[in-house]
């Protein structure tokens, strides 16, 4: 019943994913978040969400995290887009270049359709929206243009393209819109950066109250209810906790239900993340020993693992490789 996404380590990501990818909920946010006249110009009503193609297949849970196709309203012409949606919980001045490896992945994966199916050798029009919940507004997102280094005259907009940014720390808890699951949704995300998540808890999940005749509403309880409980982070006591705040939502059996189930997996996951971050030590201690202090780009990157497969390679890779460059390089 209940998706749990096992593979997926970061409970923001994990929130975002549940729940905003579903095409009526992301187009609801899209509708009232992003500017009105670009609105005018989309037809939401046919936004579907697309599989995401990583840079690297191993990284593919840690990368954009949705991906939507639509089309523009033009008197009738198939005028294609892809919309990608990329959660933040803090400011990235090298977003824009993120966003542009996710449309160039994109635009590699949508070759493959030319000449069928009706479909033209052209790529659909990329826009991007950051959804940012840091506790500290995002001052501004810094374009392709910005990053670029050249002389005057030389035209630095070739790579640009729109991006958009919904900055929660910018807009009040009490004026949030839309749909109840998306509201639940900003707002859980926004209070859990102020720390203000246990005394909104209930209120949030009263949100979705109006909602009991959506065959959708136990994915989206439960989707939120892990966020609570891992931000939270604590187990012990959590299933009291929680069936009291998924109760605003859910009946009280139900709510029980659901709170044990997160509990159960939320003890699970903490014991493979144990075992995750006990391989990544081996790795470092590995390279340390073998060629010095770990730079700290490598450090990261390592530290940051939680697929299996992923640090098993580079278990391996750190025994074989001739310096910490080709290791890196071999990721």
């Amino acid at each position: 019943m209940y998706d749990t996404q096992n593979g997926v380590m970061h409970p923001h990501d994990l929130l975002v994913r549940n729940v905003l990818g579903d095409a009526e909920l992301a187009a609801d946010l899209f509708r009232h978040y992003l500017p009105l006249d670009l609105v005018a110009n989309l037809d939401l009503s046919q936004l579907r969400r697309e599989t995401v193609e990583s840079i690297d297949p191993g990284l593919s849970e840690l990368l954009c995290d949705l991906r939507f196709s639509g089309k523009f309203r033009d008197g009738g012409r198939d005028l294609r887009v892809f919309l990608f949606l990329e959660h933040q919980s803090r400011p990235d001045r090298f977003i824009s270049f993120r966003l542009l490896e996710y449309v160039c992945a994109a635009y590699r994966a949508h070759l493959a359709t030319f000449g069928k199916k009706g479909e033209s050798a052209t790529f659909p029009y990329p826009l991007a929206v950051v959804l940012h919940h840091g506790r500290r507004p995002w001052k501004k997102v810094a374009p392709m243009s910005e990053l670029i280094d050249v002389g005057e005259g030389v035209p630095k907009d070739i790579l640009s393209f729109p991006v958009f940014l919904v900055d929660l720390a910018r807009i009040p808890g009490d004026r949030l819109r839309g749909h109840p699951a998306v509201c639940a949704v900003l707002e859980i995300l926004q209070s859990a950066s102020m720390g203000l998540l246990p005394e909104r808890a209930g209120g949030i999940f009263g949100r979705l109250r109006s909602l009991r005749g959506d065959r959708r509403l136990k994915d989206w309880a439960y989707s939120l209810g892990k966020y609570y409980a891992s931000v939270q982070g604590r187990i012990k006591g959590t299933v009291d906790d929680l069936t009291d705040i998924l109760h605003a939502a859910l009946g009280k059996r139900e709510a029980k239900k659901m709170g044990l189930t997160i509990a159960d997996e939320l003890r699970l996951e903490g014991r493979a993340e144990g075992r995750a971050e006990g391989k990544a030590e081996s790795i470092l201690a590995v390279l340390e020993v073998r060629f010095g202090p770990v730079p700290a780009g490598i450090k990261k990157r390592v530290e940051s693992m939680r697929n299996a497969k992923q640090l098993e390679k580079a278990l391996r890779l750190c025994a074989i490789s001739e310096n910490p460059k080709a290791f890196e390089k071999a990721l």
